[in-house]
């Protein structure tokens, strides 16, 4: 059960509607006194419930709990909010109740729908607003997020983590799908983890990770392919930069400023992370300027 907004003549006081963790978690169970909420809109995004806040600042369908605007790349293909990918995991995480490895897979599960449409209102009611002439914008980057890159990292956490604990508890071949099956993630349920042991070990799966593992592994111009960029996208790295320098950052600005490490680029000095960077770099400039 949600906590209900106050009225605005009321006290910031909120009584605690149940003991459920989202309640725990929210704004209002942490300050003294809450916010006056903003007087009701009478036009049709108001009163649809879609907050016009931004990120950082509550939305007035839930004047406790932290919302931020959904952002989205131009080519619709994943949020921009760093925060976006951390919620879609967590719906993966709380609620994986059907066989899903693959977001193509959905085209032939029209049954799995509710489950999708479930993750989505999750995304919606736990974070993020947006105006809601863009619920379909929204709708699909979402499902762009979800299938490019969220999905896949889920699995391969939950992959990671039967591993480890099989090493830990002194298994070893940990790469043998016999020694860690018997290790499921506890947030995996029971009837999903053989389906997924079964598609571990199916020929094609094997053979796309077999050739994803070479090509990251294969040394170009003298160094495997990497960045300094960490698990933040490169969209976000750009809006960082565009705030520091007071323009949109060029392409090969952001380029330098996520393959040079940063404790050098401190000092001055501009030492990329490996060859195949500085390779880019000379190739490009000798290209323009000679």
């Amino acid at each position: 059960m949600r906590r209900t907004k106050t009225r605005a003549g009321r006290s910031g006081a909120v009584a605690a509607s149940s003991s459920s963790s989202e309640d725990d978690i929210s704004l209002g169970a942490s300050q003294e006194k809450a916010p006056t909420p903003p007087a009701p809109s009478t036009d049709a995004a108001s009163s649809s419930g879609t907050s016009q806040r931004r990120g950082g600042v509550p939305s007035q369908r839930n004047q406790f709990t932290r919302k931020y605007e959904a952002q989205w790349k131009d080519d619709l293909s994943m949020f921009t909010n760093i925060e976006a990918a951390r919620v879609i995991s967590s719906a993966f995480k709380s609620s994986m109740e059907i066989p899903l490895f693959q977001w193509s897979q959905i085209s032939k599960h029209s049954e799995w729908m509710p489950q999708i449409n479930a993750w989505f209102n999750r995304f919606e009611v736990d974070k993020f607003c947006w105006d809601i002439e863009h619920n379909t914008v929204v709708r699909r980057v979402w499902e762009n997020h979800a299938a490019t890159s969220r999905l896949r990292d889920f699995w391969y956490e939950a992959h990671k983590k039967a591993k480890k604990t099989a090493r830990d508890r002194g298994f070893q071949g940990r790469n043998d799908v016999a020694i860690w099956r018997d290790f499921k993630p506890i947030y995996i349920p029971e009837d999903i983890w053989p389906h997924y042991l079964e598609h571990v070990t199916s020929e094609r799966f094997t053979r796309r990770s077999q050739s994803g593992a070479g090509n990251r592994n294969r040394p170009i111009h003298g160094g495997v392919t990497t960045h300094t960029g960490g698990s933040v996208p490169f969209a976000a790295h750009a809006k960082r930069m565009a705030a520091s320098l007071g323009r949109e950052p060029s392409p090969m600005e952001l380029f330098v400023e996520t393959h040079v490490w940063s404790q050098d680029r401190q000092k001055g000095a501009q030492q990329f992370v490996d060859n195949r960077a500085q390779h880019f770099v000379v190739c490009l400039f000798n290209h323009f300027i000679l």
